[in-house]
């Protein structure tokens, strides 16, 4: 096992760390590695001949997706409900929307954008929640190739204005409980039409029947038609369908069929890690067909996932939505549970209104979430969710071993056991919006196929998905050496709208001649050739003689002390009048954990000053975070990471006793 020189930076090939082989164990952390692997040799041998058997037949269903499926998304949904038009495909707090009056929807809100104008290719902004109206205006504006373009509230007020510019101004479509956020900038924009959909037009008899949990989140009142007073260019959704209804039965109807290579929908990513400025990822109808196709039993190898009941509470603006929650789900004649408040003290709620088989979140909803239910309903049985999902970003191994723990005690995948897969298992993998979604691995009999260890817990890529490390020269790195993780998928994106330089960045050549998507992240192989993605690229302390640490390295270092620390997160705070670094790790410990604080923060600095350089490990100073005042969250429910650098070193900052005499850290 190494680290990757070329990688780390010019110059690291000179340095000296107080004891390498303590740096390899710390790169090692999540590997554990076994040492001799003989004992595998046989079954990796048995595997690597299986693999050869799928790769055909990955390569088989390839060719069939291109001869058999050059349709639009809506025509590949449709395709699969034929024979399934009186199940449930939505479900929004009491009703039930099958897919017969789901596409009979689609149909008519195809028809009236076809009137007002709109065609194949043309755009059309979106901001809305998740709510039965998004899921069809996404496959009636599907049907006719025009696309949606998604976004969400937190975005800057100028980005939010840029998108509505560069989309076709003839509509605007947007929930009552996002439109007043926006407003003020709708309002400096040539828009013809502005669709405002009220939360409450879907729901039974027009109320909320969860009223007392909601309230403190959100009331359930039509704002729309207040919007619709005040403005006349508003239009109210039953008067938006109406004019379709009437449309489809005129000779004038007609529309361009899309295809498998034409765009699916516009989504936002990079503004939920770090937020900035968004990236505008286009997607084709090809990548969340592939994902419907690769899916099905025969190919994926898995456990059908067939009249699953998913919970879609992520913003739609995050491409996983769209897939793993949406058209996942519909492709396999599941049932979307549609969820419109997204707040991490509402996520037990949600689980118990909805009760939902499939449950994605980011890691930080989950713990939080565990936490609540383990003070507030202890005895709650959540036996129904079998497969509950991280998402958006990686969890420590003392967090994963934390959510089974508690995800056991909540009889978590009970209902379910005839699954060969784990009573509780959270997802291990990762993936990102630009290659179409997640890959990730779940069932106890995948993880046996790949031979592998309780300790084991390398990706093991989805099988439409192809994954490289390499180097700083774009050549294959070796096991455990770290390096650059990128992938290729046939789900990969178009490109970023409007952004040709930010396009070629990502679309990379190896000296091999094959292109990959570059996503910036760190990871390797092991042994047996399973990829470990770790933290971003980009987020390094840099110190003299060119060297730089990657952030991870430090977490890892804390995050060592399992029995103790749950979570932890190193920024890099920049002084720049004075051009010094200070790295902060920001932890949070195990609610149950065994020493005093003192004793932990004295024990994870010593490990730290043992492993890394002085340069480095002098500086070090540690923030704690609990329940009451836990990490900063960003919009879509992901770590802040920007807002933990711009709280730079507080006066709750401390550093231990065994360097500074004062423990706090006061400016």
């Amino acid at each position: 096992m190494c680290y990757n020189r070329d990688v780390l930076g010019e110059g690291s090939s000179n340095v000296t760390y107080k004891n390498e082989q303590r740096l390899r164990e710390l790169l090692s952390n999540v590997i554990l590695e076994q040492g001799d692997s003989k004992k595998y040799e046989k079954k990796e041998i048995r595997l690597q001949k299986k693999m050869a058997k799928k790769q055909k037949k990955v390569d088989a269903v390839l060719n069939e997706l291109e001869l058999d499926h050059n349709w639009s998304w809506y025509e590949e949904i449709y395709h699969r409900n034929q024979d399934n038009m009186n199940g449930d495909a939505l479900f929004y707090r009491g009703t039930h929307i099958t897919y017969r009056e789901l596409f009979k929807k689609a149909d008519q809100f195809a028809a009236t954008l076809s009137y007002i104008g709109l065609e194949k290719g043309d755009q059309v902004a979106t901001c809305m929640a998740n709510m039965p109206e998004f899921v069809i205006a996404l496959l009636g504006a599907n049907k006719i190739g025009v696309v949606l373009n998604i976004f969400g509230t937190d975005f800057a007020p100028d980005y939010i204005e840029d998108i509505l510019n560069r989309c076709n101004n003839k509509l605007l479509i947007a929930s009552d409980d996002r439109y007043h956020e926006i407003q003020n900038v709708v309002e400096k924009c040539d828009i013809g039409n502005k669709l405002v959909v009220s939360l409450t037009d879907s729901l039974p008899g027009g109320f909320d029947p969860f009223d007392e949990l909601d309230e403190p989140f959100y009331k359930f009142t039509n704002h729309a038609k207040k919007f619709a007073k005040n403005d006349p260019s508003v239009v109210l959704w039953d008067e938006f369908i109406k004019t379709g209804q009437e449309w489809m039965t005129s000779s004038n109807y007609r529309f361009e069929q899309p295809v498998a290579d034409d765009v699916f929908a516009v989504t936002y990513s990079s503004g939920s890690t770090r937020i900035g400025r968004p990236k505008a990822i286009v997607h084709r109808n090809r990548g969340p067909i592939a994902m419907a196709r690769f899916h099905d039993k025969d190919i994926s190898g898995l456990p059908s996932t067939k009249n699953m009941h998913t919970l879609a509470m992520i913003p739609p603006h995050s491409y996983t939505q769209l897939t793993a929650c949406i058209s996942d789900t519909l492709s396999q004649q599941g049932t979307v549970l549609l969820e419109p408040i997204y707040h991490q003290d509402f996520f037990a709620y949600s689980l118990m209104i909805n009760r939902p088989e499939f449950a994605p979140a980011t890691r930080s909803f989950w713990v939080h979430t565990m936490k609540t239910f383990q003070e507030k309903f202890p005895n709650q049985d959540l036996s129904y969710v079998y497969i509950p999902a991280i998402i958006g970003e990686a969890s420590s191994l003392n967090e994963e071993k934390l959510l089974n723990q508690k995800a056991k005690e909540l009889k978590m995948g009970r209902k379910k056991i005839p699954l060969p897969m784990l009573v509780s298992s959270f997802s291990i993998g990762g993936g990102d919006c630009e290659h179409g979604g997640l890959f990730f691995t779940l069932y106890k009999s995948t993880f046996e196929k790949l031979c592998r260890d309780e300790e084991s817990r390398g990706l093991v890529p989805f099988a439409l998905a192809k994954c490289t490390v390499v180097n700083k020269k774009f050549e294959p790195c070796h096991s455990y050496e770290l390096g650059r993780h990128m992938w290729t998928s046939v789900g990969d994106m178009i490109g970023y709208q409007d952004n040709k330089e930010a396009t070629n960045a990502f679309f990379v050549q190896t000296p091999d001649g094959k292109t990959w998507g570059d996503a910036k992240v760190w990871g390797y192989y092991d042994k047996r050739g399973h990829i470990h993605m770790k933290g971003r690229m980009g987020d390094e302390f840099h110190l003299s003689g060119g060297i730089e640490i990657p952030t991870f390295l430090l977490a890892d270092a804390v995050l060592l002390d399992i029995d103790n620390v749950l979570s932890c997160e190193v920024v890099n705070v920049k002084d720049l009048v004075n051009q010094t670094e200070t790295p902060v790790v920001h932890f949070e410990l195990q609610p149950d954990a065994k020493d005093s604080f003192d004793q932990i923060m004295n024990r994870m600095d010593a490990r730290i000053q043992e492993l890394f350089p002085e340069e480095l490990a002098s500086k070090v100073v540690y923030r704690q975070h609990t329940l009451e005042e836990e990490f900063p969250l960003t919009g879509c429910g992901k770590r802040n990471v920007p807002a933990l650098e711009q709280e730079g070193v507080s006066d709750l900052c401390f550093i231990p006793e065994s360097r500074k005499k004062s423990q706090k850290r006061i400016l």
